[in-house]
C-alpha cells in the first residue's frame, strides 16, 4: 500500500483509482494491491496536463479525453490546481470571475494485470466533476445528465471532505496493457465562486 500524505493536509478532490484485491487504499493514488501492492500507477505530486476551461478544451470538444489526444500543447502543473483554499500547487489565480472548469489528463501504465481485479475511484471534489478512463465515462456527481461544455455550471455546491468511492468494473474491461489515460473535468457552481480545488495524486 502507499503511505498517506500528511494527514492534517486536506486533498480537496483527491482522485484515487486503484487496482483492488480486498482492500481499499487511501485516497491519494492510483494504486495496485495483491500480487503488485505497493506499485503507485499514479503518486503523489506528480505532473499533470491541465487546461482552463475559458474555451472548449479541444475541437470537437470530446477529443480530449481519448488516450491519442495530444494536449503537448496544454499547460503542466503538479498536482494540485486552484485557488482560494491555501492548499494548491498550480494556483488557478485567474479562475475566479473568468471561468468554471478545468480539464485535467495523466498516463499511466498498467501491465500484466490480473483480469479479475476490480477497479475503483475514491474522489474527493468542489464542486461537481465528470471522469474519465481512457475515454470512457467512468463516474460523475453534481453534474447535469447531459454533455458538459467548458462553461457548465455544477449542478449545485458540494464541499470536500468526504470523499466517494465508485466500483467501475474489473481491470480486463477498462484498463489497457500498457498506456492508459484518466482525464477528469472539474466544474465550479459559479463563477463567483470563492474557492476550487482539483488535487489529483
Amino acid at each position: 500500500m502507499s503511505k498517506r500524505t500528511n494527514p492534517g493536509t486536506w486533498l480537496i478532490f483527491a482522485i484515487f483509482l486503484a487496482i483492488l484485491g480486498s482492500t481499499i487504499a487511501p485516497a491519494t493514488t492510483i494504486d495496485v494491491d495483491g500480487d503488485s501492492a505497493g506499485n503507485d500507477l499514479i503518486a503523489p505530486g506528480e505532473v499533470w496536463k491541465f487546461f482552463k476551461g475559458t474555451e472548449a478544451p479541444s475541437n470537437p470538444p470530446n477529443a480530449w479525453k481519448a488516450i491519442d489526444f495530444d494536449d503537448s500543447h496544454w499547460q503542466t502543473g503538479a498536482g494540485g490546481f486552484g485557488y482560494g483554499d491555501n492548499d494548491d500547487a498550480t494556483i488557478l489565480n485567474d479562475m475566479q470571475g473568468n471561468y468554471v472548469s478545468v480539464y485535467i489528463r495523466k498516463e499511466f501504465s498498467a501491465s500484466s494485470l490480473p483480469a479479475d481485479e476490480v477497479v475503483t475511484l475514491e474522489i474527493d471534489y468542489d464542486d461537481g466533476f465528470i471522469a474519465y478512463l481512457n475515454g470512457r465515462e467512468i463516474a460523475r456527481a453534481n453534474m447535469p445528465e447531459s454533455t458538459a461544455a467548458y462553461d457548465t455550471q455544477a449542478s449545485g455546491s458540494h464541499e470536500a471532505g468526504s470523499p466517494e468511492t465508485f466500483v467501475l468494473g474489473t481491470a480486463d474491461e477498462l484498463l489497457n496493457n500498457g498506456n492508459n489515460i484518466l482525464a477528469v473535468e472539474g466544474h465550479n457552481s459559479s463563477v463567483s465562486s470563492s474557492d476550487f480545488s482539483l488535487t489529483p495524486a
